[in-house]
Protein backbone atom coordinates (compact mmCIF):
# COMPACT_ATOMS: atom_id res chain seq x y z
CA UNK A 1 0.00 0.00 0.00
CA UNK A 2 1.51 3.30 -1.01
CA UNK A 3 0.87 6.33 0.71
CA UNK A 4 -0.70 9.20 -1.38
CA UNK A 5 -0.21 12.90 0.59
CA UNK A 6 -3.72 13.84 -0.33
CA UNK A 7 -4.75 11.35 2.50
CA UNK A 8 -2.01 12.06 4.67
CA UNK A 9 -2.94 15.65 5.00
CA UNK A 10 -6.75 14.85 5.25
CA UNK A 11 -5.79 12.36 7.99
CA UNK A 12 -3.80 14.89 9.56
CA UNK A 13 -6.09 17.71 9.24
CA UNK A 14 -9.25 15.25 10.76
CA UNK A 15 -6.81 14.93 14.05
CA UNK A 16 -5.99 18.57 13.81
CA UNK A 17 -9.60 19.84 13.79
CA UNK A 18 -10.18 17.28 16.68
CA UNK A 19 -7.57 18.45 18.99
CA UNK A 20 -8.90 21.94 18.43
CA UNK A 21 -12.15 21.08 19.18
CA UNK A 22 -11.42 19.60 22.30
CA UNK A 23 -8.97 21.88 23.49
CA UNK A 24 -11.65 24.97 22.35
CA UNK A 25 -14.72 22.70 24.55
CA UNK A 26 -12.22 22.45 27.41
CA UNK A 27 -11.41 25.88 27.31
CA UNK A 28 -15.11 26.86 27.57
CA UNK A 29 -16.13 24.32 30.08
CA UNK A 30 -13.10 26.22 32.18
CA UNK A 31 -14.38 29.61 31.80
CA UNK A 32 -17.78 28.61 32.50
CA UNK A 33 -17.26 27.32 35.73
CA UNK A 34 -15.13 30.43 36.64
CA UNK A 35 -15.99 31.37 40.22
CA UNK A 36 -15.96 34.64 41.91
CA UNK A 37 -13.00 35.43 43.92
CA UNK A 38 -12.85 34.50 47.54
CA UNK A 39 -13.83 37.40 49.59
CA UNK A 40 -10.53 38.42 52.22
CA UNK A 41 -10.56 37.91 55.61
CA UNK A 42 -12.38 41.63 56.20
CA UNK A 43 -15.09 41.12 53.81
CA UNK A 44 -16.25 37.93 54.68
CA UNK A 45 -16.30 39.07 58.65
CA UNK A 46 -18.40 42.14 57.51
CA UNK A 47 -21.11 39.83 55.35
CA UNK A 48 -21.20 37.67 58.63
CA UNK A 49 -21.83 40.20 60.61
CA UNK A 50 -24.42 41.70 58.08
CA UNK A 51 -26.10 38.15 58.16
CA UNK A 52 -26.08 38.29 62.00
CA UNK A 53 -27.59 41.78 62.58
CA UNK A 54 -30.01 40.77 60.07
CA UNK A 55 -31.18 37.10 61.60
CA UNK A 56 -31.15 39.43 64.93
CA UNK A 57 -33.68 42.07 63.16
CA UNK A 58 -35.93 39.46 61.78
CA UNK A 59 -36.23 37.85 65.31
CA UNK A 60 -36.73 40.97 66.76
CA UNK A 61 -39.93 41.64 64.26
CA UNK A 62 -40.98 38.58 65.11
CA UNK A 63 -41.20 38.66 68.68
CA UNK A 64 -42.89 41.97 68.30
CA UNK A 65 -45.35 40.68 65.86
CA UNK A 66 -46.01 38.01 68.17
CA UNK A 67 -47.69 40.34 70.96
CA UNK A 68 -49.62 41.87 68.03
CA UNK A 69 -51.26 38.86 66.89
CA UNK A 70 -51.44 37.51 70.60
CA UNK A 71 -53.61 40.68 71.10
CA UNK A 72 -55.50 40.46 67.26
CA UNK A 73 -56.25 36.97 68.75
CA UNK A 74 -58.09 37.98 71.81
CA UNK A 75 -60.06 40.76 70.43
CA UNK A 76 -61.36 38.43 68.19
CA UNK A 77 -61.93 35.86 70.73
CA UNK A 78 -63.42 38.75 73.02
CA UNK A 79 -65.59 40.30 69.93
CA UNK A 80 -67.32 36.52 69.16
CA UNK A 81 -67.49 35.91 73.05
CA UNK A 82 -69.65 39.74 73.35
CA UNK A 83 -72.14 38.01 70.26
CA UNK A 84 -72.66 34.82 72.14
CA UNK A 85 -73.81 36.82 74.85
CA UNK A 86 -75.51 39.40 73.20
CA UNK A 87 -77.12 36.51 70.92
CA UNK A 88 -78.06 34.48 74.13
CA UNK A 89 -79.36 38.04 76.08
CA UNK A 90 -82.09 38.75 73.06
CA UNK A 91 -83.86 35.31 73.04
CA UNK A 92 -84.05 35.46 77.03
CA UNK A 93 -85.39 39.43 76.33
CA UNK A 94 -87.57 38.08 73.36
CA UNK A 95 -88.77 35.51 76.13
CA UNK A 96 -89.59 37.74 78.71
CA UNK A 97 -91.52 40.57 76.10
CA UNK A 98 -94.03 37.53 75.35
CA UNK A 99 -94.64 36.58 78.50
CA UNK A 100 -95.29 40.34 79.07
Amino acid sequence: RELRPERVALGTMAALRRTTLLLASVAAGALGSAQKPRPNLTEWKDRQAAAKAEKEAAGAKQSKMGAVDKVVELLVSLQKKVAAEGEAEAKTYEKFACFC
